[in-house]
C-alpha cells in the first residue's frame, strides 16, 4: 500500500481502524464503506461520529454553515487547494505529491505518450480504470483519447481501415 503510517498499516492488518475525529480505535464494521477511499475503503470517521455530525447540522444548520464559513475564512486559498490536489492524488491513485513530482521529472516534464513538455498544474495523471494502477502522466489531448480508446478498442481496426480507405461507411 502507498505511504501509508505504520499504525494505520498494523491497525488495518487487525482489522481495525483509528476515527479521524475522536481518534479511538475501533473494528472497521464500525466505519461506513466509502468506494471513494481507495486505500482502506471505509470513512475517515466512525459511524457513530458521522451520525452525531449529521444530527447537528439537522438540529442547527444555520450554526454548521457559520462554523464552516468562520473555519473555511481561515484557511489560506493556496494551501487548501494544495491539501485537497494531495488528497485527491492519495485517495484517488495512491500516491503522494513527492510520487507524482518525480513521476513527472522522470518523464522530463513531458507526456508519456506525444512527449510534449506540459506545464505540472495541467498534466494528467493516466490511470487503469479497472485495477486503479497508474500508467504515467500525459497530456490532456492524450489522456481522452487513451479514455476513448480504452472503452471503443473495438473500433480501432474499423477505423484505421477507413482511414486507409479500404472500407466505405
Amino acid at each position: 500500500m502507498p505511504n501509508i503510517p505504520k499504525e494505520a498499516l498494523e491497525l488495518h492488518k487487525k482489522g481495525l481502524r483509528r476515527c479521524g475525529h475522536c481518534h479511538k480505535v475501533k473494528p472497521v464494521d464500525l466505519f461506513y464503506r466509502d468506494s471513494s477511499n481507495k486505500t482502506f475503503g471505509r470513512t475517515e470517521r466512525c459511524k457513530e461520529c458521522m451520525k452525531a455530525l449529521r444530527r447537528g447540522y439537522r438540529r442547527d444548520p444555520e450554526k454548521v454553515r457559520a462554523q464552516y464559513k468562520q473555519w473555511r475564512a481561515k484557511q489560506d486559498d493556496a494551501d487548501l487547494s494544495r491539501r485537497r490536489w494531495a488528497s485527491k492524488l492519495r485517495i484517488r491513485y495512491g500516491l503522494t505529491v513527492e510520487q507524482h513530482g518525480s513521476m513527472y521529472t522522470e518523464q522530463n516534464g513531458c507526456c508519456l505518450l506525444c512527449g510534449q513538455s506540459v506545464p505540472y498544474d495541467r498534466i494528467q495523471t493516466d490511470h487503469d480504470h479497472t485495477t486503479g494502477r497508474v500508467r504515467g502522466l500525459l497530456c490532456i489531448p492524450c489522456n481522452i483519447w487513451v479514455g476513448f480508446l480504452e472503452k471503443n478498442l473495438g473500433r480501432l481496426d474499423k477505423t484505421m481501415d477507413y482511414i486507409n480507405g479500404e472500407e466505405k461507411a
